[in-house]
């Protein structure tokens, strides 16, 4: 089945967010061509990522199985349902002058489900709903993003969730993948080998030019091999040939960062018409050298031009890549995820002389620390 092309958020879109774990209340935060992530460990940051992920469930009517998956409602939910017994969120965006908006609320029932309260939006189409919410009546799943005209179904459902984190032996990264699961890489990169073969042989360009990257990071590297398997012909088997004798090895001889490199590389490499309208990133930084870490920033902000990024990272030398404007500062108080933005105007004389990651490492970016 082809699968559907990625509906594009405009260049205005603002979240608001109410009662998602430490997610207290966030209200018009602007999504940004790149959202970079930071703060200390407990801060919050996944949570946000992890709300796009939330969304993508929505949109997928899968919202049941993600909440089962997450621990039930009261995981989700603010300090619990009896602290926090609804979550409302919001999305606002404008196309062609027009405002445009989607906003539901949830409730936690006695099975320790989110079920649908309320939701609606504002459509071109929808005019009389402004102001007005719907009764969903305890729906397990959106009704409006599934039946509601406009773009909001297609765009929810054209979120992307990527962690590249296992790359042990088992992990489905090393191993063949069902040919033609291909369309779409997986969120933990299990279906790389279907990926490139797909890539190889419907946008040779492409291909070719994550080769080329990959070669830039890992120079052994000559090319990829991708061949059916021998046990099971519907199965492509990734292996790599080396730049100096043209000898082919497995996946198993690859370190982790090459391996996690290489993922990235096809991820952020795809024809720009395929890229996911949100692509979510965390930790892309593991196990990469700062020269790799440097294409990969690269990469980032290519795509950061047909697709809306958001990265979690703990990484000064990644973060020194991007603008003030494109980074997030996450803190914890009091259990609250606070979210902040700086500017480049706000800290001009101190990137004169230091970098952004270094003004991190030096814990100078918090609400507080600069004026």
């Amino acid at each position: 089945m082809t699968p559907e092309m990625p509906v594009r958020w405009s260049d205005n879109v603002r979240l608001t967010v109410h009662g998602f774990r430490s997610i207290r209340k966030l209200t018009g935060f602007p999504i940004r061509p790149l959202n970079v992530i930071i703060g200390a460990n407990g801060s919050g940051k996944s949570n946000l990522l992890l709300f796009f992920q939330f969304l993508h469930a929505i949109g997928t009517q899968e919202l049941g199985r993600f909440t089962g998956l997450m621990g039930q409602a009261d995981s989700l939910l603010h300090f619990g349902a009896k602290t926090t017994p609804v979550l409302e969120f919001g999305l606002d965006w404008e196309e062609a002058g027009c405002p445009l908006s989607y906003w539901a609320r949830l409730r936690a029932n006695v099975q320790q489900k989110l079920v649908f309260e309320a939701e609606g939006g504002l459509y071109d189409d929808l005019a009389g709903s402004l102001g007005q919410m719907r009764d969903a009546g305890g729906n397990l799943e959106s009704s409006f993003a599934q039946m509601s005209p406009g773009p909001l179904g297609p765009m929810l459902r054209s979120i992307a969730h990527h962690h590249f984190n296992d790359t042990s032996p088992q992990a489905r990264m090393r191993r063949g993948s069902y040919r033609e699961n291909y369309a779409l890489l997986e969120s933990d990169g299990g279906n790389l080998a279907a990926f490139l073969n797909g890539m190889r042989h419907e946008n040779r360009a492409y291909y070719d030019r994550i080769v080329e990257t990959v070669r830039l990071i890992s120079p052994e590297i000559w090319d990829f091999d991708l061949k059916p398997s021998i046990e099971s012909p519907s199965y492509v088997i990734l292996s790599w040939r080396d730049r100096s004798h043209r000898e082919m090895f497995g996946m198993d001889k690859l370190s982790d960062g090459t391996l996690r490199a290489i993922a990235l590389c096809a991820l952020l490499l795809q024809p720009p018409r395929q890229l996911p309208a949100v692509l979510c990133i965390d930790e892309p930084e593991l196990g990469l050298h700062p020269h790799a870490l440097d294409l990969i920033a690269g990469l980032i902000q290519s795509a950061s031009v047909h697709s809306k990024i958001v990265i979690g990272t703990q990484s000064p030398i990644l973060v020194s890549k991007f603008t003030p404007e494109d980074v997030v500062v996450v803190e914890s108080v009091n259990g609250e995820s606070r979210f902040e933005r700086k500017s480049s105007e706000t800290l001009e004389r101190w990137l004169a002389e230091y970098s952004l990651g270094d003004l991190w490492e030096m814990n100078l970016l918090g609400s507080n620390a600069l004026p």
